[in-house]
């Protein structure tokens, strides 16, 4: 049988023999159907987006929001000293870079934080004023640096310095919040 001898195309198939769907809307409609209380909790659990049912990668930029909320955490920062008080008065030269990945279905939190803290101390009787830097630079998987500096030498900025270099958790706690809290984002 030749391709001119062929009958004429029934049903979706057409004389070169190709086939395809027919079109016209026969399939039933979807009936809504209700979720039950387990599946919801499945989904509320899932890491990432809804969309992302397999845990792909997925990448979500936190930088904005970590920069505020760093800033904001090292400008409350007090430190005890003998003698008198000291405590962070700006934090200049921020940089911050922080997301959360999610990869395979687990969420890894990535965060970078680069900061020069301007401190004041003053002495009780406010006789003595010492004034220096705290340069913070802290990255997810190594160890928090603080380095102080002091501007002008005295007795009391170098209490200030000391006090400082004993209470570095502190400032180390403030990365250590911002790591906890991009883990619930």
């Amino acid at each position: 049988m030749s391709t001119s001898e062929r009958e004429p195309a029934t049903d979706g198939a057409s004389s070169s023999g190709y086939r395809y769907w027919v079109r016209d809307g026969s399939a039933p409609k979807a009936a809504p159907q209700k979720i039950d209380s387990e599946e919801a909790a499945k989904k509320a659990a899932q890491v990432g987006s809804a969309w992302n049912h397999a845990g792909t990668f997925e990448e979500r930029d936190f930088s904005k929001w970590a920069k505020d909320y760093v800033k904001a955490a090292f400008e409350a920062i007090e430190f005890k000293v003998e003698g008198g008080s000291c405590k962070v008065t700006t934090a200049s030269k921020l940089k911050v870079e922080a997301s959360v990945v999610v990869s395979r279905g687990k969420l890894k939190e990535g965060y970078e934080v680069e900061a020069t803290l301007k401190w004041k101390g003053t002495s009780e009787d406010g006789s003595e004023v010492g004034e220096g830097k705290i340069e913070v630079t802290a990255e997810k998987g190594d160890d928090t640096e603080v380095v102080v500096k002091v501007d002008k030498s005295s007795s009391f900025a170098s209490k200030c310095r000391d006090a400082i270099k004993n209470q570095k958790s502190e400032v180390e706690a403030v990365i250590d919040r911002l790591a906890e809290e991009l883990k619930r984002k």
